[in-house]
């Protein structure tokens, strides 16, 4: 056996133990069945429940979208998004529309 090994303790035994197990874990879930969101800025038409930004006042994106909608699309449809906008797979089953209606503190067009 390495010398090395012999001298970790029980409770660092388990504590590798726990960190081995906790990488695993997150390797399953995020690189293996991708299980996260990515946020997508989509231009809006003329629709009611818009956000809004001043692009003159703040930074703005690259994408220079002053009213836009906005969509949580999951990494396993975003490989299928033809544009930025992911227009091609939103709104569909797989994305869900985040309304500016439901959030606080965010400018919304009226």
């Amino acid at each position: 056996m390495i010398p090395a090994l012999r001298t970790i303790t029980a409770p660092q035994w388990l504590l590798l133990g726990a960190v081995v197990i906790a990488l695993a874990f997150s390797f399953d879930r995020y690189v293996l069945r991708e299980e996260y969101s990515f946020l997508v800025e989509a231009p809006c038409q003329s629709s009611s429940d818009c956000y809004t930004r001043d692009c003159d006042e703040e930074e703005c994106p690259p994408n220079e979208l002053e009213t836009y909608r906005l969509f949580a699309v999951p990494a396993r449809a975003f490989d299928t998004c033809e544009d930025n906008s992911c227009a091609n797979v939103c709104p569909g089953t797989d994305c869900e529309e985040l309304k500016c209606s439901d959030q606080e503190e965010i400018a919304c067009m009226e």
